[in-house]
C-alpha cells in the first residue's frame, strides 16, 4: 500500500479538503472532455492489419494467461508489474497470430486433425506432451498415460478441459510456426565464395602505423551553419530519425510526502510502548499480525538466510528473546524469536488438487478424505491424480511436484509438507482449493527459526501529508498553461524535471514509480497543456506536456541538435582531410607528413576485417573498411572517422590458415541464419504490419 492511500485511510480530517479537490476535477473533466465523464467510449484494445481486437477478446484471452500462470506458479495473487508483462505476452500473440495467421494459410501450412494426433499420441510427439507425461520414476515417456488422461477428460473439472483445449489450441499454431521456420531454414544457402570471404575476414588482420587529426582541434564556433546544411543532412540522415512508436515527453514538479522528524520520532515510541507486551505474549503469531505495520509471515526462516545482525544474533538467543530496536524496509522493528527448529532442505510430493469454486466447502472436503482413504486402501495415487486433480501442469504427472525448496509453495501446503515426515499423506487447505498430499521424500535437514516482528513504519502523519499536499495545491491553482507553469517553478525555485521518450505502455517514467495515470494523460493532451495534480505512491504531481512525437520520421526541428553535432563533424572532416593532402602533396612519406601538422605517427596492430574495433585506437569502423582496401606498404587516403581524420600505412596483412575445413564455415554460417528463421519473418512483417495498439486507454 503507498504512503498517500495508507495516509488516506486515516486521514478522516481531510476529508473537505480532498472532498473539493475531487469536485473540481471532475469539473474539469467535464469542460475538457479528456476524463471519465468524456464521450469516447472506446470497446477495442486494438487494431491490427485491419483486423480490431476488442476489448472482450483480448481480456478473456488475458484471464486464460493469468490462471495458467496462477497454476504454473503456485500463485495466488498477481501483482502490477506481472499483470503488465502477461498483458504484453497476450499482445504478442494476438500480433503473431494475426500477421502470421495469413501467411500459413496462403504457404498450405495449417495444422490438422491428423498432425494433432501425431503430437499428443503418435510418433511425432511435441515436446511439451513428452515431458508433462514423462514418468517420474523411471524417465520414460509414458503412452499409456496420455490415452487414460484423455479417456477422463470428459470427467474433469469444466476449467481443466478448458485449459486442455486451449493447450490443443497452442500445440496446433506451433506446429504452423515450425514449419514456417523449417520452410524458410532450408531455403538458406551460404555459397562457397560467401564462406570464404566470411574465414579471411574472420582470420585476416592488419598491422602499421597510423597518425590522427583530431575534431577537437577546431573549434565549434569556427564552424558556419546555414538552412540548407541542416535540410541537407536531414535528407542524408534521415532514415537514423525513424520512430517506431509514438513519444511523449514532460516537464514535471513533484512534491514528495516524506516522514518528518516528528513524525520518526511517535514511531518509535509507538514501538516501544509494545515491547514489554510483545516480551510477555503468549501467541506471539497473533500479536505481531495484529499489532506490526508490516505484513506479517509466520513461515519458518532458515537461520542461514538472515543477513540483519540483530536477527544474525537473535537467532543464537533463548527461545522468547526480543531485539533491541533497529530500522528496515522504512520502519522502526522489534523481533521475538517465537520457535527454533530444524527442517528438510527440499522435500518431494505429489497432490491431488480439488477447486470449491461454487461446491460447498464440506462437500469438497469430503472428496479429499474419501480420496485419501482409497489411497490408504491400496488406490494408485496417480491414476487418482490424472483422473481427479485440477492441478494440470501435475495431474497429467501422477500429481508429482518434483522436489521443491521451503517457501516455493503457498503456506499450508508448504507447512504440510516440511511440518510433515516422508510417507505423510495429508488434506489442507488453501486459496486453490484442498489438496491431498503425499510426501515422497524429505532431503537434508538446516536450523530454522520463526520470528514474530513487530513493525513501527516511518511514515508521514496527516498532519505531514495536509502540509505537503496544501503545498502542491497552492502551486497548481491558479496555473492556465506552461508558461504558468515555468513562472511558478522560477519564482518558487522548485526542481523542476524532465521526462523525455515516454511511450504509450510505460508504468514508469524517471523518478516517478506507478506513472501510468501520468502517462495516459500524457497520450491524450496537447503539447503545452497543464495536466491536473496527480497522486501517486509517495508524492504529488504536476506536469507539463512538451513534446508529442508520432510513429513515423521525427520532423527537422526535433532533430536540429542531432544534426548540429554530426554537420560539424563533417565539416571539421573535410577541412581537416584537406589539410592532410596538402601535407601529403608536399612530402608523401607518413612521418613526415605527420610532423607537419604536427602530429605523432602512432602504432597500429591487430586490426580484423570483420570487427570495427581497433587495438589502441577505438571503434572506427571506416578505418578498418580503409584498412583492408589499401594495398601494402602504400599511404591510405585521409578517412574521416569518428574522432577525428587518419591516415594510415598498411605494413601487413596476416595469411589465412592453409589448412581450414570450408565444408565447416559453410555449415556454421548456415547455421547462425538457419537460427535466426523462427522470429526475425515475424519481426519482418511486424514492422511492415498496420498495428494500432489502445491498450492505454484500458490500462
Amino acid at each position: 500500500m503507498s504512503v498517500i492511500t495508507t495516509i488516506r485511510s486515516k486521514a478522516g480530517l481531510l476529508v473537505a479538503i480532498i472532498g473539493l479537490a475531487l469536485v473540481s476535477f471532475l469539473a474539469m473533466d467535464v469542460f475538457t472532455g479528456n476524463g471519465l465523464f468524456s464521450q469516447r467510449n472506446p470497446t477495442d484494445v486494438g487494431e491490427i492489419e485491419g483486423d480490431k481486437i476488442s476489448l472482450n477478446l483480448f481480456d478473456a484471452k488475458l484471464q486464460e494467461t493469468v490462471e495458467n500462470y496462477k497454476a504454473n506458479t503456485n500463485t495466488a495473487q498477481v501483482d502490477e508489474a506481472t499483470m503488465a508483462s502477461l498483458r504484453d505476452q497476450v499482445w504478442n500473440e494476438l500480433l503473431r497470430e494475426r500477421i502470421m495467421g495469413e501467411t500459413y494459410k496462403d504457404l498450405g501450412l495449417e495444422v490438422g486433425e491428423e498432425e494433432l494426433y501425431d503430437m499428443v499420441q503418435g510418433k511425432n510427439l511435441h515436446p511439451e506432451i513428452q515431458k508433462a507425461f514423462t514418468d517420474p520414476q523411471t524417465g520414460q515417456f509414458d503412452r499409456t498415460r496420455v490415452i487414460d488422461f484423455l479417456k477422463n477428460l470428459s470427467k474433469q473439472p469444466a476449467d481443466m478441459q478448458k485449459k486442455w483445449t486451449a493447450f490443443e489450441d497452442y500445440l496446433l499454431k506451433d506446429r504452423a510456426t515450425r514449419k514456417y521456420a523449417n520452410l524458410v531454414a532450408k531455403g538458406m544457402y551460404i555459397p562457397d565464395f560467401f564462406a570464404d570471404e566470411f574465414v579471411k575476414g574472420t582470420n585476416i588482420a592488419a598491422t602499421g602505423r597510423y597518425a590522427l587529426l583530431d575534431y577537437s582541434t577546431i573549434v565549434d564556433s569556427t564552424i558556419r551553419l546555414s538552412d540548407e546544411d541542416y535540410q541537407k543532412a536531414y535528407e542524408k540522415f534521415k532514415a537514423s530519425f525513424k520512430l517506431k512508436e509514438d513519444i511523449r515527453a514532460l516537464d514535471y514538479v513533484s512534491f514528495e510526502v516524506t516522514a518528518s522528524s516528528e513524525d520518526s520520532a511517535k514511531a518509535r515510541q509507538t514501538l516501544m510502548d509494545l515491547r514489554d507486551a510483545l516480551v510477555t505474549s503468549t501467541d506471539d503469531s497473533a500479536f505481531a499480525a495484529l499489532r506490526s505495520d508490516l505484513p506479517y509471515d509466520d513461515r519458518f526462516t532458515p537461520v542461514s538466510t538472515l543477513t540483519q545482525p540483530a536477527l544474525v544474533a537473535l537467532a543464537g538467543s533463548p527461545v522468547g528473546t526480543v531485539t533491541d530496536l533497529y530500522v528496515e524496509n522504512g520502519a522502526f522493528v522489534l523481533t521475538k524469536l517465537s520457535q527454533k527448529t530444524s527442517r528438510p532442505d527440499s522435500v518431494k510430493a505429489r497432490h491431488i488438487l480439488l477447486k470449491v469454486e461454487n461446491r460447498p466447502d464440506s462437500t469438497v472436503k469430503a472428496q479429499a478424505d474419501s480420496l485419501m482413504q482409497a489411497v490408504r486402501s491400496g488406490s494408485d495415487f496417480g491414476a487418482l491424480a490424472t483422473t481427479f486433480s485440477a492441478d494440470p501442469g501435475s495431474a497429467v504427472k501422477g500429481g508429482d511436484l518434483g522436489y521443491f525448496a521451503e517457501g516455493m509453495m503457498v503456506k499450508p501446503f508448504n507447512d504440510a509438507c516440511f511440518g510433515g515426515r516422508s510417507g505423510d499423506l495429508v488434506v489442507v487447505r488453501s486459496d486453490f482449493g484442498y489438496h491431498l498430499i503425499q510426501i515422497n521424500d524429505q532431503k537434508g535437514q538446516k536450523p530454522v527459526v520463526k520470528l514474530a516482528p513487530v513493525a513501527a513504519r516511518i511514515a508521514p502523519s496527516t498532519e505531514t501529508f495536509r502540509a505537503r499536499f496544501a503545498e502542491a495545491t497552492a502551486f497548481a491553482s491558479g496555473l492556465k498553461n506552461s508558461e504558468d507553469f515555468q513562472k511558478a517553478v522560477d519564482t518558487k525555485g522548485l526542481p523542476k524535471k524532465t521526462a523525455e521518450n515516454i511511450r504509450v505502455g510505460d508504468r514508469v517514467i524517471p523518478g516517478i514509480n506507478n506513472a501510468r495515470d501520468i502517462v495516459r494523460w500524457a497520450y491524450k493532451a496537447a503539447i503545452g497543456e497543464l495536466s491536473p495534480l496527480f497522486e501517486t505512491e509517495d508524492r504529488f504531481v504536476v506536469a507539463v506536456l512538451t513534446k508529442a512525437m508520432e510513429k513515423g520520421t521525427k520532423p527537422l526541428e526535433e532533430v536540429k541538435t542531432d544534426l548540429e553535432y554530426r554537420i560539424r563533424k563533417e565539416k571539421k572532416g573535410e577541412i581537416l582531410a584537406s589539410k592532410w593532402t596538402k601535407a601529403l602533396g608536399q612530402n608523401p612519406n607518413l612521418e613526415a607528413a605527420a610532423a607537419n601538422v604536427g602530429v605523432m605517427v602512432q602504432p597500429l596492430m591487430g586490426a580484423s576485417f570483420l570487427g570495427s574495433f581497433i587495438n589502441g585506437v577505438g571503434q572506427e569502423p571506416k578505418l578498418s573498411g580503409a584498412l583492408f582496401s589499401t594495398p601494402k606498404g602504400r599511404i591510405g587516403k585521409p578517412v574521416a572517422g569518428e574522432r577525428g581524420v587518419y591516415v594510415f600505412v598498411v605494413d601487413s596483412l596476416s595469411s589465412l590458415p592453409k589448412d581450414y575445413d570450408l565444408r565447416s564455415a559453410k555449415a556454421s554460417l548456415e547455421g547462425q541464419f538457419r537460427g535466426r528463421a523462427g522470429n526475425e519473418p515475424f519481426g519482418a512483417k511486424r514492422e511492415l504490419a498496420t498495428i494500432k495498439d489502445d491498450r492505454h486507454l484500458f490500462y
